[in-house]
């Protein structure tokens, strides 16, 4: 592998990173602020659109070969590992801990986002964390 393929492939995984915990920030602002509060939430917004642009001139300087260099068969491995433990954490853990939550009073609809935003966040990381144990 060269080692502008290596450098992409750094930068790639750092914003699949990135982009999980700003879910697990996003998660906790949701979980634990007051609802006045919740209009700020608007850094995240830009912060992912920067993101986006970081992959998508990841994309333009790998180009097709590049690309495909880039999703090879052990990183499209990895990322369907990852969409598979993330669906069995998301239904047996997230899920479960807040209809507990919902029942102890928590609001449903800060629940449903919550668990929206945990699921992506925790397909992310794993991706990132499967994806550079195997490289």
């Amino acid at each position: 592998m060269s080692s502008s393929i290596k450098t992409l492939v750094i930068i790639r995984n750092l914003s699949f990173g990135m982009t999980g915990l700003l879910l697990v920030a996003s998660t906790a602002f949701v979980l634990f602020v007051e609802p006045e509060k919740l209009r700020y939430a608007i850094w995240s917004s830009a912060f992912s659109v920067g993101l986006f642009a970081v992959m998508v001139a990841v994309s333009i300087a790998a180009d097709r070969r590049g690309n495909r260099i880039l999703w090879d068969e052990t990183a499209r491995f990895d990322y369907n590992q990852s969409l598979q433990w993330a669906y069995f954490v998301t239904v047996f853990i997230i899920f479960p801990v807040l209809t507990i939550g919902i029942f102890l009073g928590l609001d449903p609809l800060r629940a449903f986002i919550s668990a929206a935003l945990l699921a992506g966040a925790i397909q992310l990381l794993l991706f990132c964390i499967l994806d550079w144990r195997g490289r």
